[in-house]
């Protein structure tokens, strides 16, 4: 975009403690904010094992990176890593609100209480967005394995409403999750912008859907962790290993890759279990044609009937089948004739539904990826854009709140 395309009154800081353009939810934000002639700055941490920069620039997207990277741990571990992080972006962010005068600043939790590093900003009239991408109570439940009635739940569902109470306007990336916040903090305006995918990042859609005829090729991709029971769908390469040739490729990295790799020695799968680490969504698209299906386990608990799998609608656009475990959000969105679902605690059922699926791969695969592609219309990224940018039309207005 040329420089006097650029609106100059429109300066967005977008902060995440996530490494940048990884995050590719706010990467497809600023991108879209790029398009409407806004000015955008990310501030975010720093990956010294890939030898970020500190100052980067990603096309004309400015990167402003902290010296924090990110380990997952024990609480204590999260707790020092995020005060570090809002001690480290309340500086660099007020040090660049005094050089450009952003005019909104958005914060990507987790946490929430990252809005607070705008604080100085907001005394001189920033508008402060909130987007939600957790229920952060519900997540530490999930991997702490803590109970609703503890005091650290109780601090979490404080430090959540705080949060909404000081931002202009709250963003989340699920209706169940906008109705968990109006409700909990008597929030009447909760604007739903789901993390669907962007068609630029995917592989054209095949309308003719072509299958190996000797045996199956699954894939799965994304952050490795216990929000995936991957150890399922590795039990059940272990049950069709003698009588039905499928190999199964797992592109990503996280908390349980060393897990994972030891669970795949253990079952002697090396041959057909393939833990490949991490490969942008991009290059994997690159790869569809050569994938019969995607096999998504995610767990089903409390935090997880909140959240909407984004690789699901990769995999859409993709045009590769889905075998999805049986979650309730995940419904909400596609049935039956677009998804295979199974029992994620019964190995035998995704092994019943991966044989009935490569016996019937050409005309199901193609049935469901037209079904998927046509019930996932409504949610695509350029759909979901448009809500994003319409936040922005004119000035933010203080969300209302009842009492």
């Amino acid at each position: 975009m040329k420089s006097s395309q650029i609106n100059k009154s429109k300066w967005v800081c977008s902060i995440t403690h996530e490494y940048f353009p990884r995050d590719r939810r706010v990467l497809r934000q600023a991108q879209a904010l790029i398009e409407r002639g806004y000015e955008v700055d990310i501030l975010c941490i720093r990956n010294f094992s890939d030898h970020e920069k500190k100052e980067d620039q990603y096309g004309p997207i400015r990167i402003y990176r902290v010296p924090l990277s990110k380990k997952r741990g024990s609480k204590l571990r999260y707790y020092f890593e995020f005060l570090s992080a809002f001690i480290l972006f309340s500086i660099k962010l007020n040090l660049l609100y005094f050089k450009k005068r952003y005019n909104l600043i958005q914060i990507n939790n987790i946490p929430n209480g990252y809005v607070f590093t705008a604080v100085i900003p907001k005394l001189f009239g920033a508008k402060v967005v909130l987007d939600m991408h957790e229920l952060m109570p519900e997540l530490f439940l999930h991997r702490h394995n803590l109970s609703t009635a503890s005091l650290y739940y109780k601090i979490l569902l404080l430090e959540e409403k705080l949060s909404v109470w000081f931002s202009d306007q709250v963003i989340t990336v699920t209706e169940a999750i906008s109705e968990v916040i109006k409700q909990r903090h008597k929030v009447e305006s909760v604007t739903v912008v789901m993390n669907t995918a962007d068609p630029f990042t995917v592989a054209e859609r095949d309308e003719t859907i072509r299958f190996k005829t000797d045996g199956l090729k699954a894939v799965f991709h994304g952050v490795l962790t216990n929000t995936y029971r991957m150890n399922v769908v590795i039990d059940a390469m272990e049950k069709l290993r003698d009588f039905l040739p499928v190999t199964f490729h797992i592109y990503g990295d996280g908390k349980t890759y060393s897990d994972l790799k030891a669970y795949i020695q253990s079952k002697n799968l090396a041959e057909s279990v393939f833990l490949k680490g991490y490969l942008e969504e991009y290059k994997v698209a690159e790869m569809a044609h050569e994938f019969d299906l995607a096999i998504v386990p995610l767990d089903n608990n409390i935090y997880s009937q909140y959240a909407f799998a984004s690789k699901i609608s990769q995999y859409i656009s993709m045009s590769i089948p889905i075998l999805c475990s049986d979650v309730k959000c995940m419904r909400s969105y596609y049935d039956d004739n677009a998804i295979l679902y199974f029992d994620l605690n019964d190995t035998d059922d995704l092994v019943e539904k991966i044989k009935y699926f490569n016996q019937h791969k050409t005309e199901l695969g193609k049935t469901l990826v037209e079904n998927a592609c046509r019930q996932n219309e409504m949610i695509t990224w350029n759909v979901m854009k448009g809500r994003y940018l319409s936040i922005f039309n004119g000035q933010i207005k203080q969300k209302a709140l009842t009492h």
